[in-house]
């Protein structure tokens, strides 16, 4: 599973979806809302976010069962 930068008070060390807490993963959530509209003129950086998107809704969806 792909790996997200999200840094915390505690430590500056990446963490994979598995690690965020479900009000991390809300906030990833918003975030790539927002790069979503930033990048729809960049093919690379949109297959970029359409991925962190998939793999955040599949660690949502495993929570949530």
């Amino acid at each position: 599973m792909a790996k997200i930068n999200i840094f915390t008070n505690n430590d500056n060390r990446s963490k994979s979806y598995q690690e965020l807490t479900m009000k991390e993963l809300e906030t990833k959530v918003d975030q790539l809302e927002k790069e979503a509209k930033r990048v729809q003129k960049d093919p690379q950086l949109r297959k970029q976010v359409l991925r962190n998107v998939k793999d955040t809704k599949i660690e949502i969806a495993k929570r949530i069962k």
